[in-house]
């Protein structure tokens, strides 16, 4: 039986099962597009928020921190209102966020462009226990020979023909450190061991920070503040029988959570009210 325009029939389904299929990846493509702007507009629009809400706790908080943990002791710069203390968890609304901050002074951390190799060396070997000593020992070589002026490179350390392996290749500072996340840079240290959290038989397990949170280069001594100083240093110092020292830095850290982001920002105090940020981070996460 001869079917008429059969063949043209084929010919036109086909056309439209492939005009069909180009309008669905179309549709798709667009779709997908509508979805990244709108993820794109929210990220901004939170980050927007969460910056306002940081700005907002910082005003807040400038002026009145308390300077030690005795409830009784007032801050002589502002006699009213709520007072904040170091290495304790506040938490607030902040128009419409719920926001998570603390307070860290800068004083209780070792400073990577003052400490001396001896605490260096033995407080990494310390944090990173009795079978990680090889890496405690190229994180504290490789740490000095970055600071230092020289391309020699200690028996552990790293100076620009290791680091010029690295993908993509760069060169030892041979100079102080400028930022704590210079740090990430450094020869032996991993992201792991730098955001945290880092497994020691040494370290509580309530407590899980990185490199990020026990070096700064704000202390501006050779010697840490324990009273102010995070858990590993103050254990460590306590077990070996370290005294420090007891002043303060001018240099404070808050850091905030609100929304899914994370904000960090070192400040530090100019007369009783007024404050200045010095460096400024924010990221997604913890």
């Amino acid at each position: 039986m001869n079917y008429p325009f059969g063949k043209e029939s084929g010919s036109i389904l086909v056309m439209v099962l492939w005009v069909l299929a180009l309008l669905a990846m179309i549709s798709a493509y667009y779709a997908s597009q509508t979805r990244i702007m709108r993820n794109v507009a929210q990220y901004s629009f939170q980050s927007i928020q969460g910056r306002e809400a940081a700005r907002s706790v910082l005003r807040l908080v400038a002026p009145r921190i308390r300077i030690g943990n005795n409830p009784g002791q007032k801050n002589p710069s502002d006699e009213t209102g709520p007072q904040f203390t170091t290495q304790r968890i506040y938490s607030m609304q902040v128009g419409p966020l719920n926001v998570e901050f603390s307070l860290d002074n800068e004083a209780g951390k070792i400073d990577l462009n003052k400490v001396e190799e001896g605490f260096l060396r033995e407080f990494l070997r310390y944090l990173l226990g009795p079978e990680n000593l090889k890496i405690a020992d190229t994180i504290c070589d490789s740490i000095l020979d970055w600071r230092d002026t020289d391309k020699l490179s200690r028996v552990n350390g790293a100076e620009d023909d290791v680091y010029k392996k690295k993908v993509p290749p760069y060169h030892a500072a041979n100079g102080p450190f400028r930022t704590i996340n210079e740090l990430l840079l450094v020869n032996g240290v991993t992201q792991k061991l730098f955001y945290g959290p880092i497994y020691s038989e040494n370290i509580s397990g309530s407590w899980d920070g990185g490199l990020r949170d026990l070096f700064t280069i704000y202390n501006g001594q050779k010697e840490v503040n324990p009273d102010e100083a995070p858990p590993p240093i103050k254990a460590f110092m306590e077990e070996k029988g370290i005294k420090g020292q007891d002043r303060l830095s001018n240099t404070w850290l808050l850091r905030l959570k609100a929304a899914s982001h994370v904000y960090r920002i070192f400040w530090q105090k100019k007369g009783n009210k007024d404050f200045m940020i010095v460096f400024w981070s924010e990221g997604v996460g913890h």
